[in-house]
């Protein structure tokens, strides 16, 4: 995975995020997490160093604790 330094905040990325907008759903409509979290790991173990999250899914997940 290639990588930017970003200087002024000293630390380094990766160049390419995971976009965690269209996880896959359960057929009731909610996220399957298990299958969400599997996605998650991979970019990880792929190198990505950066997630980027929906407002709405941190909301839903807010909503349900």
């Amino acid at each position: 995975m290639e990588k930017r330094k970003l200087e002024k905040l000293g630390i380094e990325t990766s160049l390419l995020g995971f976009g965690c907008m269209r996880f896959p759903t359960t057929p009731d409509g909610k996220i399957d997490e298990a299958e969400a979290e599997r996605m998650m790991d991979k970019a990880i173990a792929s190198g990505v160093t950066i997630l980027i999250p929906l407002i709405l899914t941190i909301m839903e997940k807010v909503n349900r604790l």
